[in-house]
């Protein structure tokens, strides 16, 4: 195992702060050409770029105009890394208005901050937080651009992934009739909106995870409607909904329910494999359940790419922590446990359809330091463990390499 200990930092962003040629170029191994670069009274001085090589290059470039010479950064992602994004928690010290519910890094230097932002304007009265839904584009700690989905309705965005040309965004906004509809779309990296979808019934909808797979957005939410876009829900609780909508059409491909008779709880999620993994509390009697089991439980429950059931456990007799949550690794998922004042995660291991194959502990080696925060992610063939940890004089970040 690798270690590498990051200390905090404090980041500031000031209007000051200036970028030459500010556009980042990005785009997925195999698909760019060099005509990419060419733009303005502008002559390319040296030209790095690999455009079948994921990396990051610096093309140098000279303005006929301002008789200077800048350069820009293209970025060439690799097909894997177009997964879902985590946060390395750098939001809790960013200068910003928004109230930020995540950030996705695209690069070492670039990143997507998302979430809801008050601007002052209030169009209605509302029960919702009078925000809304609000994206940001960072390169080199500058924020490059910035966007308000839709100023004349509340709304925040509540997750994101990579896609193929830009960022895919899962949220929830008002309706006319003030109800929470769910919103999907996707915008490019340069902040042109190319998908936009709403889902709507009678009921509310939160937004909870959203995936990219060949094409396709799966989205996970909590609905309690049962007309619209979501007609067969039962109707009276809220459920847990799962669906698959395809970017070329726009056409809803599919969406299925599950959830028991009570107003049941998403708990966390994963897209693994080509499988779906729900971590949720089942409420009331109904489908999921059996002798001994309460009409209160948590469970864990598989969906394969046809939208079916392949299998579900209990997982009410696990001694589960403060923090849980769901994580891939090459050959199995798990289900990551730990205590706030704790120092190590226990992992319960499981096949991909559930069987229960063992359960090991991780610790950080940070003497006198608790677990304040935490987050699993895979890259690659590895997994990362970053750790969030402090006491009463001192706080930093343990990043582990599984």
């Amino acid at each position: 195992m690798r270690k590498l200990l990051l200390i905090m930092a404090i980041l500031f962003f000031g209007s000051s702060l200036q970028v030459f040629g500010a556009e980042t170029i990005i785009v997925p191994e195999g698909e760019g050409d060099d005509g990419l670069l060419a733009f303005g009274n502008t002559q390319i001085l040296e030209n790095p770029v690999d455009w079948s090589v994921p990396g990051e290059y610096e093309v140098d470039y000279f303005d006929f105009v301002t008789q200077s010479t800048f350069q820009k950064r293209v970025i060439v992602t690799a097909e894997g890394s177009l997964e879902q994004g985590w946060s390395e928690y750098r939001y809790d010290f960013l200068e910003t208005q928004a109230n930020v519910r995540g950030i996705l890094h695209v690069s070492a230097s670039s990143y997507f901050l998302f979430g809801g932002i008050n601007q002052g304007y209030f169009p209605y009265q509302s029960q919702n937080e009078p925000e809304f839904a609000y994206l940001a584009y960072y390169d080199d700690e500058v924020r490059v651009w910035e966007r308000v989905l839709n100023e004349q309705r509340y709304g925040t965005i509540r997750t994101a992934c990579l896609t193929k040309n830009g960022i895919g965004l899962l949220g929830d906004g008002d309706s006319l009739d003030k109800n929470r509809n769910l919103f999907l779309t996707e915008i490019s990296f340069s902040g042109n909106i190319l998908f936009y979808k709403e889902l709507a019934g009678s009921g509310n909808e939160t937004a909870s995870d959203l995936y990219w797979d060949n094409g396709n957005f799966l989205f996970v939410c909590e609905t309690d409607s049962s007309d619209g876009d979501f007609e067969g829900f039962t109707r009276g609780n809220r459920e847990i909904a799962v669906g698959k909508i395809a970017i070329e059409d726009g056409s809803q491909a599919e969406m299925a329910a599950v959830g028991n008779s009570g107003d049941d709880v998403l708990m966390d999620s994963l897209y693994h494999n080509q499988k779906l993994y729900l971590y949720l509390n089942f409420k009331g009697p109904g489908y999921f359940g059996s002798s001994g089991l309460t009409d209160d439980f948590l469970s864990l429950v598989v969906i394969n790419e046809r939208f079916e059931i392949d299998n579900w456990i209990s997982v009410a007799d696990y001694a589960l922590g403060d923090m849980v949550k769901l994580a891939a690794f090459s050959d199995r998922i798990a289900l990551s446990s730990a205590n706030y004042g704790d120092n190590k995660i226990t992992f319960f291991d499981f096949g991909e359809t559930l069987e229960s194959l063992r359960h090991q502990v991780f610790m950080f080696s940070e003497p006198g330091l608790a677990i304040k925060e935490y987050g699993i992610t895979a890259a690659g063939s590895q997994t990362l463990i970053l750790g969030r940890l402090s006491d009463d004089a001192e706080e930093c970040y343990s990043l582990n390499v599984l």
